[in-house]
């Protein structure tokens, strides 16, 4: 009996193989698969790249539904050879009703130009693609226009797929015969407020895709955005020494509000500083006496076992603690970023109180520190409490910036503008 070489196997198999890539081709992910994170036969012959992959997934890309398969098989012509629809439950031993796959996102919401980290884990995977999408109403997707954000510092067997004329959003595999498995991409979010994202993948192994989304991402509006600033928006800030002009995050103590009250009947105020310690709190201050502080109103946030508190305060003058006022004020939403705290808060328009459009008022900015032990809040000294340059009232935007001692407005400002003008002009 002739006994066969083991390089015989190795032909027979290298042989089979052959013949499965010329039936069934290479499934891989292109700009094809943009819309619809289907794989595409990349031998086929066809140039519109046919799909033949089984699909385990949702009729809405994870969201309820009773799970399905599409199994689409074409030859190198573009011929279809087997098609066919069943339940899960038909497709044999080995699988489940669930993917085996999912993706991880770093915490529940995002912030403008931040970093989340999203992974993909689950075991070993042939192909990839991720895209970050905007949630629109009940829909998962949005067409092109749903794409958001970008990805960074993609993995060494990654690369972009410019999806919908927009290079950066989408990630695939760049279709290497190596398996891949539990791999993490860098996702930066946009500078402006999108709503609600999720992010959507498209795993592949084998000839079997699926279709895996992440949970709904919110959008934390901290730190606020400073572009509005000065034009429909009233903006203090205090910048560290030798950062001029500061960002929101890089602010030691900011407060804003919204100066646009047309069929409104409320302002909607964002108040934030930094914590030197637990007993810190962050004010903002509103009265007509520049020097004392008398009979001002003062609106306070702090931290207490990790979660923001706000009290409404009256300042009878600044050698006295202040009095609890009898108007309550709510704390909408608040953050921690680090060291930082945000509070966003609202109080009606009302011509009887200060919070009038027509009413002109000194701003007060500060931070001070609490005593727990007599349950008060302690005022600082004079000297470090910052204050608006002019009176203002709340229909007034304007955009001061604190550096150092000095105390820059956009009227200020303005003025040197137009007095090194003048002397170039001399």
């Amino acid at each position: 009996m002739t006994r066969l070489q083991p390089g015989f196997y190795l032909s027979v198999l290298i042989t089979l193989l052959f013949l499965v890539q010329t039936v069934f081709g290479i499934l891989r992910y292109s700009d094809l698969s943009c819309s619809d994170f289907v794989p595409r036969n990349v031998d086929s012959g066809n140039d519109n790249g046919q799909d033949y992959a089984q699909y385990y997934g949702s009729s809405r890309f994870g969201e309820g539904g009773s799970w399905a398969s599409r199994y689409r098989i074409r030859n190198r012509y573009g011929k279809k050879l087997v098609q066919k629809k069943r339940s899960i439950g038909g497709l044999g031993e080995g699988y489940s009703n669930e993917p085996p796959y999912k993706i991880s996102v770093t915490g529940r919401r995002y912030r403008r130009n931040s970093d989340l980290l999203v992974r993909i884990e689950g075991g070993d995977f042939d192909g990839l693609m991720v895209q970050s999408r905007v949630v629109a109403g009940d829909d998962v997707l949005r067409g092109g226009v749903g794409l958001i954000g970008q990805f960074r510092y993609l993995p060494y067997l990654f690369e972009y797929s410019p999806c919908f004329n927009l290079p950066f959003a989408t990630v695939i595999d760049k279709g290497r015969p190596v398996k891949l498995g539990n791999v993490s991409f860098i996702w930066t979010a946009p500078d402006a407020e999108a709503g609600d994202i999720r992010f959507i993948a498209s795993v592949l192994r084998g000839i079997h895709y699926w279709i895996i989304v992440s949970n709904v991402l919110s959008f934390n509006p901290f730190p606020i955005s400073t572009y509005a600033c000065g034009s429909s928006m009233a903006c203090f800030r205090v910048c560290p020494y030798g950062a001029y002009p500061c960002t929101a995050a890089e602010a030691l103590l900011i407060f804003s509000y919204g100066v646009d009250f047309r069929d409104k009947s409320e302002i909607t105020f964002t108040l934030g500083g930094r914590l030197h310690h637990n007993r810190t709190y962050i004010a903002v201050a509103f009265g007509d006496d520049l020097s004392k502080l008398v009979q001002a109103d003062m609106t306070v946030c702090y931290l207490e076992r990790g979660r923001a508190r706000m009290e409404h305060l009256l300042i009878e003058n600044l050698q006295l603690p202040p009095y609890q006022h009898n108007e309550v004020i709510d704390l909408d939403d608040f953050d921690v970023d680090g060291k930082m705290l945000w509070c966003k808060f609202r109080r009606p328009i009302n011509p009887s109180t200060i919070i009038n459009p027509r009413t002109s008022l000194y701003h007060f900015y500060f931070s001070g520190n609490i005593d727990y032990q007599y349950q008060r809040f302690v005022l600082p000294s004079r000297d470090r409490i910052y204050h608006s340059a002019f009176k203002r009232n709340f229909s007034h935007a304007f955009n001061e910036i604190v550096s150092g001692a000095r105390v820059l407005s956009s009227e200020i400002l303005s003025f040197f503008a137009c007095f090194v003008l003048v002397k170039l002009m001399d």
